[in-house]
């Protein structure tokens, strides 16, 4: 999971990339990266909106409001071989000229290629803005994708150069620069209007996740658990445990950050059914993981069985605790000539037929499920992550629910767009069932939706 977009520390970013490019490329390449970079705002030219190519010569000014060249403006863009600014000053017979050339100087791969016309502010702590022209450009001579050298000269020195330069009226979108993501597969630019949104969403993320763990974490177990207000014979309180929430939370890796030296990895706390793998690739949690409904199927019944191995931890740990299980029945009859009927210990039978019916001489029974053992349409008023009704739904693509997390759920698997309002997720937050075993759901789909934000349109329009 990406962590905070904005706010990082320029020296981690700076050792993390010396770290991934010196097991790379060449030595010559990491030693550009050994040096501190110049953080910039850069305006990139964007040839979409720009009406008339400056090489022609065609154009009113090349600045300030009347010219037809726009820019994206990148703030915080990492420029290595700046040098110290030092301009000089010279005079001819039209007065003083400050001169100020910089070259070789290098911007990373997968940030953007420099153009000729584009331009960039340099501010340095105490100092005034420097406002650069970019000349020319051309690959390194190392590698034809590692950087990109540039030529630049200074044209302004002063305070306010974007306003006095009239750059201000020619910025078409504005970027910010995410850090952490130069040198990976993620984009590294970030629309201005977006960062409080996608901030938003990883803040959630971690919240909720915050939230899950210190409600349903329990230590002794090493996993999630909940206590379902039922007591033992003993006059214990009886622990819910359910391993598909359990593998979806290991499979997901919601709770696996690469930055810190231990990540939560759950161990099985009961024996699994023998079919338990492929339950759960027909259940809702390996839908949402996998994105794909096609082999999700409406399991019909719940039943919860008392943990009774001796190796499992509830044991071990002295929790009682009882463990889920999914059944589903194609036919909800069967058939006997007899009243003692094979049928889980669970149900219970009633007299459903009579001898004769149909043609038969057989007698038709009902299975009558106990609580113990639940159609799912019955639990928590129909919103049981196996609900037969929900998950049809998903399948159909037409759902008639006020439930967030089914809102949320539904909208992911079928692709529709949505924005997640944290004061609504927030006030859902109860330490019950239904945030058992839907939360994680929500929170892997949070954490998708931002790390989808970075993949998608990674470069700039230009």
């Amino acid at each position: 999971m990406a962590g905070k977009i904005l706010n990082v520390e320029k020296s981690q970013f700076i050792q993390k990339n010396i770290d991934i490019y010196t097991k790379n490329r060449l030595g010559q390449y990491s030693k550009f990266l050994s040096s501190s970079p110049t953080f910039v705002t850069y305006y990139h030219r964007n040839m979409v909106e720009s009406r008339q190519d400056v090489g022609t010569g065609g154009i009113e000014a090349e600045n300030g409001a009347r010219s037809p060249i726009r820019f994206n403006k990148i703030i915080n863009l990492p420029v290595y071989n700046m040098p110290e600014l030092h301009p000089d000053l010279t005079y001819d017979e039209t007065g003083a000229d400050i001169e100020l050339d910089c070259s070789d100087l290098i911007l990373l791969p997968n940030t953007i290629k420099p153009n000729e016309g584009d331009f960039f502010i340099v501010q340095l702590p105490g100092s005034v803005e420097y406002l650069f022209r970019v000349n020319n450009f051309n690959f390194n001579t190392i590698q034809s994708n590692d950087f990109y050298r540039f030529d630049a000269d200074v044209k302004f020195i002063g305070n306010h150069a974007e306003e006095r330069y009239g750059l201000v009226h020619q910025v078409v979108e504005t970027f910010i620069t995410v850090f952490e993501n130069i040198g990976t597969e993620d984009k590294c630019f970030i629309r201005e209007g977006d960062v409080d949104y996608v901030n938003g969403l990883s803040d959630l993320f971690y919240k909720l996740r915050e939230y899950y763990f210190n409600a349903f974490y329990i230590r002794d177990l090493n996993t999630f658990s909940f206590m379902t207000g039922s007591f033992s014979e003993f006059g214990r309180p009886l622990w819910r445990y359910d391993p598909y929430v359990e593998k979806f939370i290991n499979e997901s890796g919601i709770f696996f950050d690469e930055n810190e030296e231990h990540a939560l990895v759950l161990t099985p706390a009961d024996v699994m059914d023998d079919d338990f793998k492929l339950k759960y690739s027909q259940t809702l949690y390996d839908a949402v993981f996998k994105h794909n409904i096609e082999m999700l199927r409406p399991y019909e019944y719940m039943v919860t069985t008392i943990i009774t191995s001796l190796v499992s931890m509830f044991n071990i740990s002295q929790y009682n605790g009882e463990a889920v299980h999914v059944y589903s029945y194609k036919k909800p009859f069967v058939k006997s000539v007899s009243t003692s009927l094979p049928v889980c210990d669970c149900c219970t039978i009633q007299s459903a037929g009579t001898p004769g019916e149909n043609g038969s001489s057989e007698v038709w029974y009902d299975i009558n499920p106990m609580p113990k053992c639940t159609p799912t349409w019955d639990l928590a008023d129909g919103k049981e992550y196996m609900s037969s009704e929900f998950l049809k739904a998903i399948k159909d693509g037409c759902i008639d629910t006020d439930d967030l997390y089914e809102v949320i759920i539904f909208n992911f698997l079928r692709n529709i767009e949505m924005k997640y309002i944290r004061e609504d997720i927030i006030d859902e937050l109860e330490k019950d069932e239904r945030n058992y075993m839907f939360l994680p759901l929500v929170i892997y789909i949070l954490g998708t939706k931002f790390k989808d934000y970075f993949v998608s349109e990674r470069e700039i329009e230009v």
